[in-house]
């Protein structure tokens, strides 16, 4: 199945960084049952940063970003 958004603890790569989905949500049209993942932990950690991709996985995606199940291609 292709993944089409963001979910919590997905693993992802881009530009040969990894990252990690956090749990942190925003909830769409108030609706506690309709719920948008994309904040992204990037780095280790001893030095974690974020980003906000909340919405934008097709964009994300376009910039060469993806989900790693195995191994992320170089």
């Amino acid at each position: 199945m292709k993944t089409t958004n963001f979910y919590p603890f997905m693993k992802v790569c881009l530009n040969e960084e990894y990252g990690v989905v956090t749990d942190q949500f925003t909830e769409v049209d108030g609706d506690s049952n309709s719920r948008m993942y994309g904040v992204i932990r990037w780095g280790s950690d001893s030095n974690p940063a974020f980003e906000d991709w909340t919405g934008l996985w097709g964009t994300f995606v376009a910039l060469g970003g993806k989900e790693i199940t195995e191994a992320c291609d170089k």
